[in-house]
């Protein structure tokens, strides 16, 4: 399950990527227009998809932090653009990767401790 949750935490952070463009192209016409906080809007569209694909890749590794990177990107996706027609996959698929990280964690716990 960790490879399906690696998949789906850059699959879902590539596509909020996608989003996050839309997100940037709309904070430099803010700041063009004289407008404040066009500079963090263009930060953060960039910055939470491309924290869902890093708990993807690290999620073999050190799966409670990769799959809290992937469930922490799906909740500002969520609150930086909302749940809409454009954002749905991006998010679905990193909660997905995220919940999966979690799934697999605790089974890993639960058999390192019957073992």
């Amino acid at each position: 399950m960790l490879v399906s949750a690696m998949i789906l935490g850059i699959l879902g952070g590539i596509f909020g990527l996608l989003v996050g463009l839309f997100g940037y192209v709309v904070g430099g016409l803010a700041g063009a227009a004289g407008e404040s906080g066009g500079g963090f809007l263009q930060i953060v569209s960039i910055a939470i998809p491309v924290a869902s694909i890093v708990g993807g890749a690290m999620v073999k590794g050190n799966t409670m932090t990769g799959a809290g990177l992937m469930i922490l990107s799906a909740v500002g996706m969520t609150v930086i653009f909302g749940f809409n027609f454009f954002t749905a996959i991006p998010l679905v698929l990193s909660t997905l990767g995220g919940v999966l990280g979690f799934i697999t964690a605790n089974q890993m716990k639960t058999v390192s401790r019957a073992g």
